[in-house]
């Protein structure tokens, strides 16, 4: 049968609950933890800008939960003009320089040459891989 805990041994638990939660705003996981906050409010931020400009409609925001929060925003769009907007309002709504944006937008005429160098790289494997 399980011990009853002591008097001695309730004052020993809570004194180390209370010096943990003293501690805890000085440890990476509570830096981490404000980081995400911060980079989710710059997030639900910016959904709603983009969502009401048609030229972003393949654009897409997420955080990331690293040591720094990190703001990743992927897609695609139609032009450089447009790529450059895109960096424009993504800077501008950033409060904190601290936050890191993790930026993955392409315009189509970007997107088309990498697959065509990708085919063209594929192609000289398989000549490469025929002529051994």
């Amino acid at each position: 049968m399980p011990q009853a805990i002591t008097r001695a041994g309730w004052i020993r638990i809570t004194a180390i609950t209370i010096v943990g939660l003293a501690l805890w705003p000085f440890t990476p996981g509570y830096r981490q933890f404000r980081a995400y906050r911060r980079t989710k409010a710059i997030e639900e931020k910016l959904k709603p800008i983009l969502a009401a400009d048609a030229r972003f409609k393949n654009i897409r925001i997420d955080v990331s939960y690293g040591l720094a929060g990190v703001l990743r925003v992927t897609g695609q769009v139609d032009s450089d003009p447009n790529k450059e907007e895109l960096k424009r309002i993504i800077t501008q709504n950033n409060p904190t320089p601290s936050a890191s944006i993790g930026f993955h937008a392409h315009t189509t005429a970007e997107i088309s040459e990498l697959l065509r160098e990708k085919a063209e790289r594929g192609a000289a494997r398989k000549t490469d891989g025929n002529s051994n």
